[in-house]
């Protein structure tokens, strides 16, 4: 998966990068769906967006449940780049 950082730099995500980002959404779900048992039900997915790395806010992670799922996300969680994303 490649990366950006400061706009038009681009590096290759090591493995550990992505493996503790689906480990952090992962655990969030869970903890969400602990503290709200009733509703767990609308913590089954996580999308993971991550942007440019320069920016402090470059992780966004986006949740739900299974009647609001995104296309193509089929399991707990996916991980993607910005620039993976195909706006309408």
């Amino acid at each position: 998966m490649k990366l950006t950082y400061d706009q038009d730099k681009q590096l290759e995500a090591t493995a550990n990068f992505i493996t503790g980002l689906e480990f952090l959404a992962r655990s969030y779900l869970a903890m969400m769906r602990a503290a709200d048992p009733e509703n767990a039900d609308c913590w089954t997915w996580c999308d993971v967006v991550v942007g440019d790395l320069v920016n402090a806010a470059f992780v966004e992670f986006l949740s739900g449940g299974d009647d609001e799922r995104p296309d193509g996300l089929t399991g707990e969680v996916r991980i993607r780049t910005k620039a993976n994303i195909v706006e309408e």
